[in-house]
């Protein structure tokens, strides 16, 4: 019995081995030629990839003998003959591999190219499918993504696959800090055919991405991409024009309310007919910024309204507003109050920037003034 044992764990432990080495190059490197199988994989593809495609195929060779059903075997046998320049042997041992098992990814990037090759989008979009639901972070590769994102029908075909969110889908989105402009783009008119198909995100999923639009100056695209996804950006060209979602906390994108924060402004919110508002005091000895949004609206004259009050409930005229093409709030507004005692002015919006930065602020030593009720229509 004992010995039944040692030679059990003997073997488990040599099938271990050999199966940490198809992860583990370290591991690979050291494992005797002799127990190695799933470690030739490993072995091989940096053989191939290092452009030693002889004898790459050695040992691929010796992998298919020692392991003929393992689908990996015959992908790499595959992939070396590719690299030995033997397509048409390269076909037939990819295609005994697509009948083991679709999982590998050799294989899968093969037929990926293949379909690429005859213009079946439709083929592509699985097997990318595939990989991406084995390894996200192949979403980074742009040589992978390129030939489905900038072509139509690629993009139809990636639809396709995100219309049923595959894990890989929250990736897709999210992960955008390190790609480049361009690709950033052909993403969102991605997502924009995935909203065509009834898919909407949600705000917290999509919120990275418009981080990166507006961030790179195109403000349209992100504020659009917004509304498709954000139910709470919906209505005017002013997201949450009542304050229902406003905090004081840091905004997900630049097209929510931000409270900006200073040592001379006390800022907190105060309930009324069921909704919040902002109620804030000042004491500097100068104008200060209160709240900012990012705004997209067509050239033009503009009617902005706020409602302010102060502590008796009072129209007041202490809450200013601007609208640049910079965050930092200048040229500040006074307004008029009108029949209803609302805060009133006119604002013209040019085309020197693709969004604008609405902004109000507070007039020096101001107390207890409430803001609510924000609206930017055009002027008639």
């Amino acid at each position: 019995m004992w010995f039944g044992c040692l030679v059990f764990a003997t073997l488990a432990l040599i099938s271990g081995l050999d199966r940490m080495a198809a992860t583990g190059p370290t591991v690979a490197a050291h494992l005797p030629p002799i127990i190695a199988v799933q470690g030739l994989d490993t072995q091989g593809q940096k053989l191939i990839a290092s452009d030693d495609g002889a004898d790459g195929l050695a040992l691929a060779t010796r992998m298919v003998a020692r392991a003929p059903v393992e689908p990996v075997a015959t992908a790499l046998l595959g992939a070396a003959r590719l690299a030995t320049n033997d397509p048409a042997g390269a076909d037939r041992a990819f295609r005994v591999a697509g009948q083991l098992g679709w999982r590998v990814p050799l294989a899968q990037v093969y037929w990926y190219d293949r379909a690429l090759e005859l213009g079946d989008y439709r083929v592509a979009g699985e097997r990318l499918d595939a990989l991406l639901r084995q390894n996200p972070a192949l979403l980074a590769s742009r040589p992978l993504l390129d030939p489905m994102e900038r072509d139509p029908r690629g993009r139809v075909a990636i639809v396709d696959r995100l219309v049923a969110r595959p894990d890989w889908l929250s990736h897709y989105v999210q992960d955008v800090t390190e790609i480049s402009n361009d690709a950033l783009l052909l993403r969102a008119q991605v997502l924009k055919e995935l909203n065509g198909r009834g898919v909407q995100l949600g705000c917290d999923m999509v919120a990275p991405l418009i981080r990166r639009l507006s961030g790179d100056g195109d403000g349209v695209e992100a504020a659009a991409l917004w509304r498709r996804n954000c139910r709470e950006a919906s209505g005017g060209m002013i997201a949450d024009s009542h304050f229902d979602a406003l905090s004081l906390g840091t905004p997900r994108t630049p097209f929510e309310w931000e409270v900006i924060g200073n040592s001379d402004i006390a800022a907190d919110f105060e309930p009324r007919d069921g909704r919040p508002r902002l109620v804030a005091s000042s004491t500097s000895e100068h104008v200060r910024p209160l709240l900012r949004q990012l705004v997209v609206a067509p050239s033009g004259k503009y009617r902005l309204a706020w409602r302010a009050r102060d502590a008796a409930g009072h129209p007041s005229t202490a809450i200013l507003a601007t609208v640049s093409c910079s965050p930092d709030a200048a040229g500040w507004l006074r307004p008029t109050l009108d029949s209803s005692g609302d805060s009133t002015t006119s604002v013209t919006i040019n085309g020197d920037c693709p969004a604008h930065w609405l902004a109000f602020g507070i007039v020096p030593g101001a107390q207890s003034i409430a803001l609510e009720q924000v609206a930017l229509e055009p002027a008639r």
